[in-house]
């Protein structure tokens, strides 16, 4: 799969999986305490991940009006291209 990525959605996965590694421990940690107090077996966390993984669909989220580096609308650029860009592609940065 990694030789169809372009190099910036390749930055982006590593980015995020790092990000997810670094922070594994203490998430499950505090999974595990919200489970025992709400007297609900660890197996049934693992049960629902195991179908979340075999099951699961992606959903992109984007907001076609909005303009991109190219002072393009997202909307336009994706009609153009004929690909969806992420934000780390497009180099968008959304206002505060």
């Amino acid at each position: 799969m990694s030789d169809k990525l372009s190099h910036s959605q390749f930055l982006a996965i590593d980015h995020i999986t790092q990000y997810a590694r670094t922070r594994k421990f203490e998430a499950q940690k505090s999974l595990i305490e919200v489970f025992q107090m709400s007297n609900i077996p660890w197996s049934t966390f693992e049960e629902a991940r195991t179908k979340i993984f075999s099951n699961a669909r992606v959903a992109l989220h984007f907001h076609p009006d909005r303009t991109i580096a190219d002072n393009k609308s997202v909307a336009q650029s994706l009609l153009e291209q004929g690909i969806y860009k992420s934000q780390f592609e497009t180099q968008y940065i959304a206002s505060p």
